[in-house]
């Protein structure tokens, strides 16, 4: 009996895209993709207009690094599992289990990237 449709390097690997996916979306911002900005704007505008949920809430999404992360965390947890043709291993559960477990390895990779930003910029500030 399989209890897992991706062993651990396939889950890390899929976090590790999921995170730069994320870091893609709602931070990067730098000169060789200035397409990204330009979208993450439009995305502002429009869902600034917007009223209703879910709209009024899309634009949040592309700010925040954690919460686009789970989205993404998720994608490509079902791009892998089917790019690989794991889909009919496993049961549902193991499949919601191994999701979140992506989303959280993202979020890990985000947590400690903000960590190591963080400490970067006081180090600048205190040797200036």
């Amino acid at each position: 009996m399989v209890l897992v449709a991706l062993n651990f390097l396939e889950l890390l690997i899929v976090a590790l895209a999921a995170y730069r996916a994320a870091r893609i979306v709602s931070v990067d911002d730098d000169e060789e993709r200035v397409w990204v900005g330009a979208v993450r704007e439009r995305i502002e505008i429009w869902s600034a207009n917007g009223r209703r949920f879910p709209r009024n809430k899309i634009g949040d999404l592309v700010h925040c690094p954690f919460c686009s992360g789970v989205w993404l965390s998720w994608t490509a947890y079902a791009v892998a599992v089917f790019a690989l043709g794991r889909y009919g291993t496993v049961g549902v559960w193991a499949h919601l289990i191994e999701a979140w477990a992506v989303a959280g390895g993202q979020a890990l990779f985000t947590a400690l990237d903000n960590g190591l930003t963080d400490n970067r910029v006081e180090l600048e500030m205190e040797e200036s």
